[in-house]
C-alpha cells in the first residue's frame, strides 16, 4: 500500500483537479532524455520567508512524492517539516506543518547546528554540523524512499574539523550533499584552524554513497578584519569530479572555491564583482544545459538577483563562472537583504534561489518542467492485472512526424520495441509511479497524425523468454529447493529484479525443460497459491494471494470503568467487517467475538465481554484490515455493478499428489460459505499437483485454494475518480446508496 497525499484528498473534496492541480504525467523512455529547463528564466515568484520564527540555518527541499520538506534548526535541535508542495511554500499559499515537525537531533546544551537536505537518485540526504562543544563535527543522514519519514544516521563525515577559537558564534555553512559526475558524494563543512579566527571550509567526499567520507582541501576564508562568515549553501557541480562555491565577502575577497578530484584539491580563482555571497546550479542535461547563478549585489543596495550564463559559455568550465560580464542578468528578487548564507537548488519541479540565517529561510523560485515539444502523450491507458503481465497504451502526437520511429534524429528508434517505458500519473506537482515496462509495438498514423505505443510491464521479459542457465543449458534441475528460492533463482537467470518475496513453506523438486520463465512462474504459483506480479517501479513480486493488505496492528489494554465495559477506539477507519483478529498479548490465544468481545467497524472500536476470555485490564493485540481507500457515491465514485455469481464457487477442493513411491496422496478443504449459496454436494474442485509428494504440501494447496474461493462469490465493476497511489492486493471500499448495493 502506497498512502494517498492528503492534498490528493483536499482535492477530490473540494472536485478542484483543475489549473495546477489538473491532472498530470510525466515519461520516460530509455534512450531519450526528457530534459529539466526553466519554463520562463525571467519569472520567478515573490522572494518570501519560508521558514520563519526562530527556525533556521537550513534550506527546503522536495521529497519523492511532490511535497516540501524543510531542514532547520530551532533551538538546540534539527528539525524537519513539511507541507503540501514545494509550489505552494514559493507562492505563500501553503505553510510547513511545524506543529508536526520530527526533531532530527538534539542536544541539551549549545550545540550551533546547522543543516541541509537533498534529493539524489530518489533518497533525501541530509547533513548536518555541530560547532559545540568543539571540535567542530559533521554527520550524514538519509532515509529510504525519499519521502523523508525515516531519517537514519549513515556515517560521521567529520568527528573533529577543528576547534572553535573563544567568543566564535558564526561558521561557515554545511553545504547540500551533491552527487558528481563520477558518482561520488560530495559537500562542504564548517573548519577551523585552532589559532585562527578566519573562518574556513572544508570538502569532503564519498566513493561508496556516503558509507563513509574522505576529508578533502580545505579552502580558508577571510582576510585580515574579516573573519569569512559567507559561503554558498549549495554547489556548483561541473565535469566529472569538480564542484565550485562563491565567496564574495568584500571588495578585498572575491573568490570562487573550486575544488577537484572530488574534493581532493582545490585553488582560489577570483571573480570581478563585488557581492556579498551566491551561489551556482546547472539546470538540465547533455547539449541542453544551463548555469543560472543568484547572489547578494553589494554594489547594488544588496539586492538579491538572478543571472543566467551566456549560451557561448561552457557550463563545464570553471572560468566561465568569474565573471559579471558572462552572465545576462535575468531579475531583482529581492531589494535589501544582507545574509550570510546564499544557495541555489534545483528540485524535480522548482529552481530555488535562499538565503538562510539562524532565525529564518527566505527566497524565491522558478519552474522547472520537463515537457517537450517533439513528444507529447495525449492519452494513457493502463490496465493492471493480477498474475500476469500489465498492459500499457500511450497515444503520442505526431504533427510533422517528429517523434516517427524511423526518422532520423534525436527520436530515431526511440518509440521502438524492447525500449524501456516509465509513466508517472497524479494531480499537480504530486506524482507516483504507475508503470514500468517494455514497448510491444509501435503503430504509426497518418489520419490523426499520431503514434500508438502498446507496451507489458517486465512480466514480458519472463513472457518471451526461454529458460536459459548462463552457459547457455535449457534444461534446468532443482532437488527439494523452497519454492521462493527457486523463483529468486529463476528471476536470476532472467534478468529481472526481485521485489517482495514471502515465504512459502513449501519444498518441490522439478526440471525445467525448454519452457519460458512465465510458464515456470505458474508452475510455482499453482502449487504455492501465491501469484507473480511485477510493481510499479518494475519489480517482480511472488507472495500470498491474500486480501489482507492493508492492515493495522494495535495492542490495545481493556479496562473496566467500575462495572461497565467501555470501548475503546482504535486507530484506522473504517475497517473490512469480520477481518478482525483479536489476541492476547503473546499471539497464542485467539479470541472469538460475541463470546470474548464487541467490534463496531465504523467508526472501529472494540470493548470486552464480561465473563469472556478477556479479563479486566488485559491487553489484546488486534489485527484488522482497513481500506486503502473509500470510493463515495457523489464523492469519486462514477458508477457501480455488483455480480454475485456462483461460477467460480465450489463446495469443496480435492487435492492429488504423489509420492515418492508413486501412490496417491489426497487432501481436501471444504468452502466455508457453501451453504450460504447453496452450492451442490458434488461441486468439487480437483487439482492435480504431481510435484506436491507429501500430504502436508497436498493439504496447503488444498487450504490456499480454498482461501481463495472465498473471493470470487462477489465481484464489484466500478468507474472512479483516477487514485494511482492503489496498487495490485489493496483492500479498497466502495459505497454506494441509490441502488441498495451492499459496502
Amino acid at each position: 500500500m502506497r498512502p494517498v497525499p492528503e492534498r490528493v484528498y483536499e482535492l477530490l473534496n473540494r472536485k478542484s483537479m483543475i489549473g495546477p492541480d489538473k491532472p498530470q504525467h510525466e515519461i520516460n523512455i530509455e534512450g531519450y532524455t526528457f530534459s529539466p529547463y526553466l519554463l520562463d528564466p525571467t519569472d520567478w515568484t515573490v522572494y518570501r520567508t519560508f521558514v520563519n520564527t526562530s527556525r533556521g540555518f537550513g534550506n527546503i527541499c522536495e521529497t519523492m512524492d511532490g511535497r516540501a520538506i524543510a531542514a532547520y534548526v530551532e533551538g538546540n535541535a534539527v528539525k524537519v517539516a513539511f507541507a503540501p508542495n514545494v509550489a505552494g511554500i514559493l507562492n505563500g499559499t501553503e505553510v510547513f506543518d511545524y506543529a508536526n515537525a520530527t526533531t532530527i537531533k538534539s542536544s541539551e546544551s549549545t550545540a550551533h547546528f546547522q543543516v541541509s537536505v537533498n534529493l539524489i537518485d530518489g533518497q533525501l540526504h541530509m547533513a548536518i554540523s555541530q560547532e559545540s562543544p568543539k571540535p567542530i563535527k559533521a554527520e550524514y543522514w538519509r532515509d529510504s524512499n525519499g519521502w523523508g519519514t525515516d531519517f537514519a544516521k549513515v556515517s560521521d563525515i567529520t568527528t573533529n574539523n577543528g576547534s572553535t577559537p573563544t567568543g566564535r558564534e558564526r561558521y561557515c555553512p554545511i553545504t547540500t550533499i551533491h552527487k558528481l559526475g563520477n558518482g561520488n558524494f560530495a559537500l562542504c563543512a564548517p573548519t577551523l584552524a585552532n589559532d585562527d579566527v578566519r573562518s574556513r571550509v572544508r570538502a569532503h567526499y564519498s566513493t561508496n554513497n556516503g558509507e563513509s567520507w574522505t576529508t578533502g582541501a580545505v579552502v580558508p576564508l577571510g582576510l585580515g578584519s574579516h573573519i569569512g562568515y559567507s559561503f554558498s549553501k549549495t554547489l556548483c557541480v561541473i565535469g566529472e569530479n569538480e564542484f565550485f562555491g562563491y565567496w564574495l565577502s568584500s571588495s578585498a575577497e572575491k573568490w570562487i572555491a573550486h575544488w577537484t578530484n572530488s574534493g581532493a584539491a582545490y585553488s582560489k580563482l577570483s571573480f570581478d564583482y563585488v557581492a556579498w555571497t551566491g551561489a551556482a546550479t546547472i539546470v538540465g542535461e547533455g547539449e541542453s544545459r544551463k548555469a543560472y547563478m543568484v547572489f547578494i549585489d553589494q554594489a547594488n543596495n544588496y539586492q538579491f538577483r538572478a543571472f543566467e550564463l551566456k549560451q557561448e559559455y561552457d557550463v563545464d568550465d570553471v572560468n566561465s563562472y568569474r565573471s559579471i560580464g558572462n552572465f545576462d542578468f535575468l531579475v531583482e528578487l529581492s531589494p535589501g537583504i544582507y545574509y550570510y548564507d546564499v544557495g541555489l537548488l534545483l528540485t524535480p519541479r522548482n529552481l530555488i534561489g535562499f538565503t538562510s540565517e539562524d532565525t529564518r529561510i527566505r527566497g524565491a523560485g522558478s519552474i522547472v518542467t520537463r515537457d517537450t515539444a517533439e513528444i507529447k502523450a495525449k492519452s494513457i491507458s493502463i490496465s493492471r492485472n493480477k498474475g500476469m503481465a500489465s498492459n500499457l497504451s500511450v497515444s503520442f502526437d505526431n504533427k510533422g512526424g517528429v517523434a516517427s520511429p524511423d526518422k532520423v534524429g534525436a527520436l530515431n528508434k526511440i518509440l521502438w520495441p524492447n525500449q524501456q517505458i516509465n509513466i508517472r500519473q497524479g494531480y499537480g506537482v504530486n506524482l507516483v509511479g504507475t508503470f514500468t515496462g517494455l514497448i510491444d509495438r509501435s503503430s504509426v498514423r497518418s489520419f490523426p497524425q499520431e503514434i500508438g505505443v502498446s507496451a507489458r510491464d517486465m512480466l514480458k521479459v519472463a513472457l518471451d523468454q526461454t529458460i536459459t542457465t548462463v552457459t547457455g543449458n535449457r534444461v534446468v534441475e532443482y532437488n527439494e529447493q523452497n519454492i521462493e528460492d527457486i523463483f529468486v533463482s529463476l528471476c536470476s537467470m532472467a534478468g529481472l529484479t526481485v521485489g517482495e518475496v514471502q515465504e512459502t513453506g513449501m519444498s518441490m523438486s522439478h526440471t525445467f525443460s525448454w519452457e519460458s520463465y512465465m510458464d515456470a512462474f505458474s508452475l510455482l504459483c499453482d502449487i504455492s497459491n501465491f501469484i507473480v506480479t511485477c510493481d510499479e517501479e518494475g519489480n517482480i513480486d511472488f507472495k500470498y494471494n491474500t486480501v489482507r493488505q492493508p492492515t493495522h496492528d494495535q495492542s490495545v489494554v481493556l479496562d473496566d470503568d467500575g462495572a461497565v465495559q467501555p470501548w475503546y477506539d482504535l486507530e484506522q477507519s473504517p475497517a473490512v467487517i469480520d477481518s478482525e483478529i483479536v489476541q492476547d498479548s503473546a499471539e497464542t490465544t485467539t479470541y472469538e467475538k460475541g463470546v470474548d468481545y464487541e467490534f463496531e467497524y465504523s467508526p472501529v472500536r472494540v470493548r470486552r465481554i464480561d465473563g469472556g476470555g478477556i479479563g479486566d485490564g488485559d491487553t489484546v493485540f488486534i489485527n484488522y484490515i482497513y481500506p486503502a481507500h473509500v470510493f463515495q457515491e457523489g464523492k469519486d465514485l462514477i458508477r457501480v455493478g455488483l455480480d454475485i455469481d456462483d461460477s467460480g464457487l465450489y463446495r469443496q477442493v480435492i487435492v492429488h499428489g504423489q509420492d515418492g513411491d508413486g501412490n496417491i496422496i489426497e487432501a481436501t478443504a471444504d468452502y466455508v460459505d457453501a451453504d450460504e449459496y447453496d452450492l451442490p454436494i458434488d461441486k468439487v474442485l480437483k487439482i492435480d499437483a504431481h510435484d506436491a509428494d507429501t500430504q502436508g504440501k497436498c493439504q496447503a494447496i488444498a487450504d490456499r485454494a480454498e482461501y481463495n474461493i472465498r473471493s470470487k462469490a462477489r465481484t464489484v465493476q466500478f468507474a472512479a475518480v483516477a487514485i494511482p497511489w492503489l496498487q495490485i492486493g489493496d483492500c479498497v471500499q466502495v459505497v454506494e446508496s441509490s441502488a441498495g448495493m451492499a459496502e
